[in-house]
C-alpha cells in the first residue's frame, strides 16, 4: 500500500500546493482535499501515525530529496521539525508528514496561523530550514532539496554486508541498500560488475569516508523498511541488517523446566511480560497460553519468568527465573533451568 500511495504522490507532485518557495500561504483547496484524501485511508494513517483530523489543528507534509546530475532523488532517514512543535523522519521515498501541529495559545485564545521553522537535517547533507506560516485546519506542502556533502576530495573506504530475515535468518535478495541518499546497491547483485554475487549481499565500493545514513528497504512491501547509522573509515567495513515482516508474526512457546543436575519440576508458573502464563505439569511440561486459550504469541523479544511453587521452592532453596527470549514465528521450544540459592 504504501508504495501505491507514494505513486499517488508522484502523480500529483504539486497538485496545487506551495512549496518551500511560496510557503507563506496555505495549501489550495484543491491540494487539501488531495492530503485530506490520503490521510484518510488506514495504511497511510498507521505509516504516519496521522491520528487525528486537522481542522484544530496544522499539518505539514512534503517530499525531501536532493539532485545529482539533474535528476532528484529521495533523502531518506532525514529529520524534519517544524519548530518546536513536532517532527517527522522521511521514508525510503523521501516522504513525511507532520500532523496535529497545535497553535499557540495566547491568553487562553487560540491563534489561527503561526510562523514556525521547517528544519531538516540528515547525515551525508547540508542541513537546511525555511520558514512557514501555518494555519489552522490547513495542510501546507513543504518540499525540500537538501545539497550533498558527500565529498568527493575525502578518503574512501568501502561496505560490504547481508540483509537477512530477523526471525528465520534467511538471507534476502532484491532488497534495496542506500546510502546517503547517494548509492544504491541491490542485494544478491552486485552492479558494478554486472553480475550475481551471494545471496543477501551488498557491496559498495569508493565510499567518502564519515557518517552516512543508510536505508534498506523492500520494493514489495513485505519487509519493514529499517535505518542506520553507519561510520565510513578507510579500508573494508561490514555490516548486518536484519529486517522484520511488515505482517506481524506469532509463535507457540513450550518447554520445560528443571534443575541444573536435570530433575524437572512440576508446579511451577511460567509467565510471559505479555499476560501469556502457564503452570508445569508433573514432567514438568509447559506451554503458554493466554485467559482465552490461545497459543499465539506476538514474534519478538519478550520477558519470561518462573515461579516454583513456595513449599517446594522453600524446601530445596530454589531461586525464581528470570530472561529475555526471543519468540520466532511457528513452534518455539524453551528450556527453564532453576538454579539453587548459595
Amino acid at each position: 500500500m504504501r508504495i501505491m500511495l507514494r505513486a499517488f504522490l508522484l502523480l500529483f507532485p504539486v497538485a496545487g500546493l506551495l512549496s518551500l518557495s511560496g510557503c507563506d500561504s496555505p495549501a489550495s483547496e484543491e491540494g487539501t482535499r488531495l492530503f485530506e484524501s490520503l490521510t484518510t485511508s488506514s495504511e497511510y494513517r498507521e505509516y504516519y501515525n496521522f491520528s487525528g483530523q486537522i481542522n484544530h489543528a496544522a499539518a505539514v507534509f512534503g517530499r525531501i530529496t536532493t539532485r545529482k546530475t539533474g535528476v532528484e532523488y529521495p533523502v531518506p532517514g532525514a529529520s524534519v521539525t517544524a519548530g518546536a512543535k513536532s517532527s517527522a523522519v522521511t521514508d525510503p521515498g523521501g516522504y513525511y508528514c507532520i500532523n496535529n501541529i497545535n497553535l499557540t495559545v495566547t491568553d487562553s485564545v487560540e491563534v489561527t496561523q503561526e510562523i514556525l521553522t521547517l528544519s531538516v537535517s540528515s547525515a551525508g547533507y547540508r542541513s537546511d530550514s525555511k520558514s512557514l506560516t501555518v494555519r489552522r485546519g490547513q495542510a501546507l506542502e513543504a518540499n525540500l532539496i537538501l545539497e550533498s556533502s558527500y565529498a568527493a576530495d575525502r578518503p574512501r573506504g568501502s561496505l560490504a554486508g547481508l540483509v537477512r530475515n530477523f526471525y528465520t535468518r534467511e538471507l534476502l535478495n532484491s532488497i534495496e541498500v542506500i546510502i546517503a541518499g547517494e548509492k544504491t546497491e541491490v542485494t544478491g547483485f552486485d552492479r558494478l560488475l554486472g553480475c550475481a554475487i551471494g545471496k543477501g549481499e551488498f557491496r559498495f565500493r569508493e565510499v567518502p569516508t564519515g557518517i552516512w545514513t543508510m536505508a534498506v528497504t523492500d520494493p514489495t512491501g513485505q519487509f519493514r523498511d529499517q535505518f542506520a547509522t553507519v561510520e565510513i573509515t578507510v579500508g573494508e567495513k561490514s555490516q548486518i541488517f536484519e529486517m522484520q515482516p511488515a505482517a506481524t508474526q506469532t509463535g507457540t512457546l513450550s518447554g520445560i523446566v528443571r534443575i541444573t543436575e536435570g530433575t524437572l519440576v512440576e508446579s511451577v508458573e511460567v509467565v510471559l511480560d505479555n499476560g501469556f502464563s502457564a503452570v508445569t505439569d508433573q514432567n514438568g511440561w509447559f506451554v503458554l497460553k493466554n485467559s482465552s486459550g490461545s497459543t499465539a504469541i506476538s514474534s519478538g523479544t519478550h520477558l519470561i519468568t518462573a515461579r516454583p511453587h513456595k513449599s517446594y521452592a522453600s524446601a530445596i532453596n530454589i531461586k525464581n527465573y528470570s530472561s529475555n527470549l526471543t519468540v520466532y514465528p511457528g513452534e518455539n521450544l524453551y528450556t527453564v533451568i532453576l538454579y539453587y540459592i548459595p
